[in-house]
């Protein structure tokens, strides 16, 4: 059937080009141009839906294939990441030395700023105390600036020592360790040495206006200090 539409298409085709060429073939015809231009283009579609099928054969198939197998890269799967060795007892004595120190050099180092700010002398009674705070370089005047700045840092020094026992206490416990007892008691220790210097720098003020005994401010001190010796203590067991 496409072998007849094919023929008529050629015939059409070859009429109208004689229609131009030798008008007087078709002068008979009636409207010929118009019958031939349809007869185109029925002869055309007719032609479009009836002809076969070209089906590729085995061969046209398969070198698509081969072409994709031979240019495509082979890639092989990468390596699983392995984890990232755990923390040895070693390393976490590493970071206890390198933070414990600092945490509690810190502290020592307000305590004796305190103590510098505050002198060895008692002002008679408060009025007078007050009255010095309007003279700079007073010890009233240096001790107010003391405390205030303590007031400010304090927080921040008490977060370090929370912040110290933590990274070593993951450690251990990364490692699979078993976390020494001097590392909880190194940090119950600051923490009452933050508290007994708070205690020291509350009623360093009101021995300093007489409002208390030289001997009361002189146990408040030892106590600080024998909380120092206590954190010495315990760094030395974690060494």
């Amino acid at each position: 059937m496409s072998t007849f539409f094919a023929l008529l298409l050629v015939a059409s085709v070859i009429g109208f080009i004689l229609s131009f060429t030798k008008p007087e073939l078709l002068k008979s015809i009636p409207r010929s141009r118009d019958l031939l231009i349809a007869t185109m283009i029925v002869a055309f579609l007719g032609y479009a839906f009836t002809r076969p099928l070209i089906s590729p054969t085995a061969e046209s198939l398969s070198q698509p294939v081969a072409q994709a197998v031979t240019e495509t890269p082979i890639t092989t799967a990468p390596a699983p990441a392995t984890d990232k060795a755990a923390p040895t007892p070693s390393s976490c004595t590493q970071a206890i030395l390198a933070s414990f120190p600092k945490v509690t050099a810190a502290y020592a180092k307000a305590y004796k700023d305190g103590k510098d700010a505050l002198g060895t002398s008692q002002y008679p009674n408060s009025s007078t105390g007050l009255q010095a705070l309007t003279v700079p370089g007073s010890a009233a005047s240096n001790f107010s600036a003391w405390r205030k700045t303590w007031s400010t840092y304090e927080p921040s020094f008490y977060d370090s020592i929370v912040k110290a026992y933590t990274t070593a206490s993951d450690c251990y416990s990364g490692s699979n360790q078993t976390e020494p007892d001097a590392l909880g008691t190194w940090r119950d220790d600051m923490a009452q040495l933050d508290s007994d210097l708070n205690t020291w720098g509350s009623d360093a003020i009101d021995w300093q206006v007489s409002g208390k005994t030289t001997a009361q401010l002189m146990k408040d001190e030892t106590s600080v200090d024998a909380d120092f010796a206590l954190v010495q203590k315990d760094f030395g067991l974690l060494k």
